[in-house]
């Protein structure tokens, strides 16, 4: 089973998609974008915490106004901070804002009283748990758009054929979701409950845990021609590193051809980039076609084939991103035991 594929979460709650566009997914209990088995619910605690009294939690704030919807509100807000025009405060007080308008309507139609803390805990817990999925998954879309912008440049324009990692989106990401993490924890101080960020115990691996784990599901699923091997890792400050299948386009590989005749070795290369600080080295590789060829080649061995990493920290990451041919994307899988 492919491990950090699936995501659902209890009720009917609008989620980034998976196919990274900006078209919002309904998924329901019990369901989730690929693979049921691996599914993950918010809270298995029963009824009483059922995010879909009077539609949803989120449902109760809409209620309160046909003009906007909080999915939109807490989206926009992601969005705005990873482009630098929100700051974190103001996605902590959204934060603040969506528990006290849920724990009101909940009390309102007697689901919960004030004063019953574990209930308060398990909401905080739940609100906190969808502002992660929004964080990890919008940071994640933002770090594509821009890899989209640099793909567009090499090959045909629009092709999904490429793999980019800005680590600046890891540490804007890993900022907010503390921030928040803190926010949640403050608000349960004194009540006896801890905030719950345990994963359920279906599931294999939370693809929300960071943008690593996002990012390792995008590789895997979306570009299906990449992999992470270690999603704990954390990437050097400043790093970004680009690979796009067939860097030519159709008219580029023709004046090639005019120039150095058909049999030329490099007109179906792709192109690898990679850069941290002020050091950049970018080059061709092709990764060909062959009994092992499905099982790719790390980002290390490719950039060595033309340059070498600056330093040990760069040489490290690198070697822990996985790259194969989207003509192999399924047999990766199949190889490694994650399909059958």
């Amino acid at each position: 089973m492919i491990e950090g594929i699936q995501a659902a979460v209890s009720g009917s709650v609008s989620i980034l998609s998976q196919e990274k566009t900006n078209e919002k997914a309904d998924v329901s209990v019990g369901a989730n974008t690929k693979n049921a088995k691996d599914s993950i619910t918010i809270s298995a605690e029963g009824k009483a915490f059922d995010w879909r009294v009077k539609g949803n939690r989120f449902g109760a704030y809409t209620s309160l106004s046909k003009d906007h919807r909080i999915e939109d509100e807490v989206q926009s807000l992601f969005e705005g901070y990873y482009t630098g025009k929100t700051p974190i405060e103001a996605i902590t007080q959204k934060f603040d804002s969506v528990v006290q308008t849920i724990r009101d309507y909940e009390e309102q139609e007697g689901i919960a009283s004030r004063d019953d803390m574990e209930h308060f805990a398990k909401l905080v817990s739940d609100v906190h748990r969808i502002f992660k999925m929004y964080s990890v998954s919008t940071a994640v879309l933002a770090n594509d758009a821009e890899g989209r912008e640099l793909a567009n440049q090499y090959g045909t324009p629009g092709r999904k054929n490429f793999l980019y990692y800005n680590s600046d989106y890891y540490f804007q990401s890993e900022e907010i979701n503390q921030a928040f993490f803190q926010r949640a924890n403050e608000m349960l101080e004194g009540t006896g409950f801890p905030l719950n960020t345990e994963k359920p115990a279906s599931v294999k691996s939370d693809m929300y845990e960071n943008f690593n784990t996002y990012w390792k599901d995008s590789a895997l699923c979306s570009s299906r021609m990449g992999d992470m091997i270690d999603t704990d890792m954390e990437p050097p400050r400043g790093f970004t590193f680009f690979y796009k299948e067939d860097r030519y386009t159709e008219s580029e590989r023709d004046a090639l051809i005019a120039q150095h005749g058909g049999d030329y070795p490099h007109l179906f290369d792709g192109i690898l980039k990679v850069s941290c600080g002020s050091w950049k080295t970018e080059g061709n590789v092709t990764l060909g076609y062959g009994p092992n060829a499905a099982l790719g080649n790390n980002a290390l061995e490719l950039l060595n084939r033309f340059s070498e990493a600056s330093d040990s920290r760069i040489a490290r990451f690198l070697g822990n991103i996985n790259i194969h041919q989207v003509f192999y994307g399924t047999d990766y899988l199949y190889r490694l035991g994650w399909i059958g």
